[in-house]
């Protein structure tokens, strides 16, 4: 599965008139500055790739409410059919009520890049725990996420990273690895993201 070549578009753009403006894979432009993107890493790639294959249960190239809203089903994580189009209506720049792989692309491409914690990532979570979840039995441990978290923040963030996910033990009593499961994960995500805004917000009123 090849995604549209949004990078080359990107640096077209970035050369020419409109440095703040991308073109997705349908053709609607939106504003963004994308000049400062990291790019993904072919690891983050194939893991993107597998889940949307997954995700995609009817084979039609495109991840739809009734597809997201079972499979969270599946891994014990209830939320409601409206909850999960909202999701979708975040990044779905086609309005055609579901996602496709351009779409979903372009979601992980912004997410990784949003430093300021600005962009929707509640279906963003989703999909990186489906990416460290690559056995897809429901849960991850710290081997599970290795190998994304280094290629993506080097060794130093990497051990901050796992911290930030796992805790302080990443171990039981009895020595077995820590699991947690999605509802677990994505709790604690958005713990993460109100502390870094209050945090943030602090910082601001303080200048």
């Amino acid at each position: 599965m090849d995604e549209k070549p949004y990078i080359p578009v990107i640096e077209k753009l970035n050369s020419e008139k409109n440095p703040n403006f991308y073109i997705c894979g349908n053709g609607f432009i939106a504003p963004l500055d994308i000049k400062n993107f990291k790019k993904i890493s072919n690891t983050e790639k194939k893991n993107l790739q597998r889940v949307f294959k997954m995700m995609d249960k009817d084979n039609t190239g495109k991840i739809s409410v009734c597809n997201l809203h079972d499979i969270l089903n599946k891994y014990n994580y209830k939320i409601s059919k409206g909850e999960v189009e909202r999701m979708i209506w975040e990044f779905d720049d086609n309005m055609d009520n579901c996602l496709d792989y351009d779409e979903i692309y372009f979601l992980y491409l912004r997410c990784v890049n949003d430093k300021k914690k600005q962009i929707p990532s509640d279906l963003y979570n989703i999909i990186q725990f489906f990416m460290f979840d690559y056995e897809m039995n429901g849960y991850i441990t710290v081997e599970k996420t290795l190998q994304i978290l280094y290629v993506r923040f080097g060794r130093e963030k990497m051990d901050l990273e796992v911290q930030e996910i796992f805790g302080d033990k990443y171990e039981d009593e009895f020595g077995v690895e820590k699991q947690i499961y999605l509802k677990e994960y994505l709790d604690n995500e958005k713990k993460r993201i109100r502390k870094f805004r209050t945090e943030n917000i602090k910082k601001v009123g303080k200048a």
